[in-house]
């Protein structure tokens, strides 16, 4: 049987779905939290950082454009932390979290997976490429599937691939009297708060090494990394030699290499002790029987009295100085490292037993230089700046080149201009982008 509408029945079921929307669209109008949903312009609690079209975004992990630390700080981090996106400093971990407005391209892409920063195959995969492998999405590491193929490949040894790598199959050349890992020691800080000065000092350079495809560069090692925190020759296949920077001063490291607590206000020869600690686990995590050491200012008397009294002439090939004051610090200069003067920028504000032994007339500079100034079998250089000269000898603005001489070792000479401001040549001798005929010296001699 069909069943037939009247046109009147058709209007009217019209007019009673028109009303019905009209109430419907009033009530959306009146309360739009009742119709909550993504699009709906506007950003409810369980859309921040989940909906972009009707949140400004914060809450996704990355400080987007008009986000700032007080504005969003789950993205950008907190205005009174020590390192925060927008403080004008690239900082660790700020590449991975699209920090633009303290990271250029080129810090973030630059070709080098600087591991220190946060960058992994995830966030950087043009930087950490896994070549012969895939990137494991969970734990962010490269991973190659070479192992367990029953073929010992040039990769692989008995450490990293035991199944493969047995018996009469693993025959690795013993290659520990050659390619020695650099280990680059800063020189003196005001205060170990300024990471600058101390951890991040040798990056430039450790970076242009890695990208001149000289040597690998394997991020940080610190004073306070213990023995089992490594595999024994972990670092022993590789293709290149490599390089780590290291620290001196001991405390508790957070994201962006600033410590918490510091512990940095000791005698040279106790530094040495820390670095005594640092070489020793390099070497059992290269397979090494030596390093080289290159250090600046201060570091290379760290590292002399390391090799001297601490048995480092048998486990260093060659300590390359730059800028090292090896007959002591002179005039305002020794004055500004004592405390009194701390207020200049160059002391420490306190008493600091490194700026004594730092002095020229001290007790440490006299036995350091007594007898043979360059001991044992290790191989010496020193790299002086010259920018300029105060009537008595020239100098870096913080060095003369007198002190950084040596007998026995081969000594040269870098000239330059000073540095406009409160910077100085002493310290732009690790930019080689400012001084390349230090870079240049430097890789002559390694």
């Amino acid at each position: 049987m069909k069943i037939k509408f009247s046109e009147y029945e058709i209007l009217g079921g019209v007019i009673i779905l028109i009303v019905v929307g009209a109430l419907l669209l009033n009530l959306f109008w009146a309360n739009p939290a009742s119709a909550e949903f993504c699009g709906n312009g506007i950003c409810s609690d369980g859309e921040i950082g989940a909906c972009q079209i009707d949140c400004d975004w914060c809450g996704d992990g990355y400080c987007q454009e008009g986000e700032s630390c007080s504005s969003c700080e789950k993205d950008c981090n907190s205005c009174s932390a020590t390192s925060y996106c927008g403080d004008g400093i690239c900082g660790i971990g700020e590449c991975a979290s699209g920090c633009w407005k303290d990271c250029s391209y080129l810090q973030c892409e630059n070709g080098i997976c600087e591991l220190e920063k946060g960058e992994n195959c995830i966030n950087t995969p043009n930087d950490c490429k896994c070549i012969n492998g895939y990137c494991d999405t969970k734990t962010a590491q490269c991973v190659y599937q070479s192992c367990g193929n029953n073929i010992c490949d040039s990769k692989e040894n008995f450490l990293n691939c035991p199944n493969d790598c047995e018996g009469e199959q693993y025959q690795m050349e013993d290659t520990s009297d050659i390619n020695y890992p650099i280990i680059f020691v800063h020189g003196h800080s005001t205060t170990e708060s300024d990471s600058s000065f101390s951890l991040n000092a040798f990056s430039a350079i450790q970076s242009k090494l890695d990208s001149d495809q000289l040597y690998e560069g394997r991020g940080y090692i610190l004073a306070s990394d213990e023995r089992h925190e490594f595999q024994q020759g972990q670092w022993a296949n590789t293709n290149k030699p490599i390089s780590l920077r290291t620290t001196y001063y001991l405390g508790e490291y957070n994201s962006v290499i600033d410590p918490i607590a510091q512990d940095d206000n000791y005698p040279i020869s106790e530094y040495s002790k820390r670095l005594s600690k640092v070489v020793d686990n390099v070497l059992y995590a290269t397979g090494k029987n030596k390093v080289i050491i290159v250090a600046h200012s201060m570091g290379g008397l760290v590292s002399r009295y390391y090799i001297k009294n601490l048995g480092g002439s048998n486990k260093v090939d060659k300590l390359i100085m730059i800028g090292t004051p090896n007959h002591g610090i002179y005039g305002y200069i020794a004055l500004g490292c004592e405390s009194l003067l701390g207020n200049l920028g160059i002391g420490r504000g306190t008493y600091s037993p490194e700026c004594e032994d730092m002095q020229n007339d001290s007790q440490f500079i006299i036995n350091l230089n007594s007898g043979d100034e360059t001991p044992g079998n290790v191989k010496y250089y020193t790299i002086a700046g010259s920018c300029d000269n105060n009537g008595e000898d020239y100098h870096d603005e913080v060095v003369r080149v007198g002190s950084v001489q040596l007998d026995g070792a081969v000594n040269e000479i870098v000239e330059g201009n000073c540095i406009p401001g409160t910077g100085t040549f002493h310290s732009a001798m690790l930019n080689y982008n400012h001084v390349p005929e230090a870079y240049n010296k430097l890789i002559s001699y390694i």
